[in-house]
């Protein structure tokens, strides 16, 4: 936690004047851009897709096949 954040944060909230909220805002990209562990510098592009025969079939966004252990398939025309 960052004490300088929490506290532009609590004067952005109650801030009214566009202006000093633009500059609140500003400061909290600078300081949170310094702060800032590591940077994303690119993402894989993921894509799914299921079959109606799959049941229980939960896709987590970023851990794909986390529950594939859950899924099973029924024969056609079986509920």
């Amino acid at each position: 936690r960052n004490p300088e954040v929490d506290a532009l944060l609590d004067e952005a909230r109650n801030t009214l004047d566009i202006e000093k909220k633009k500059t609140i805002y500003k400061k909290l990209h600078e300081i949170l851009a310094d702060d800032a562990p590591y940077t994303y510098l690119w993402t894989l592009t993921n894509y799914a897709a299921y079959n109606r025969k799959l049941r229980r079939v939960s896709i987590h966004p970023t851990r794909f096949f986390t529950y594939v252990k859950d899924w099973y398939i029924v024969e056609e025309g079986s509920d």
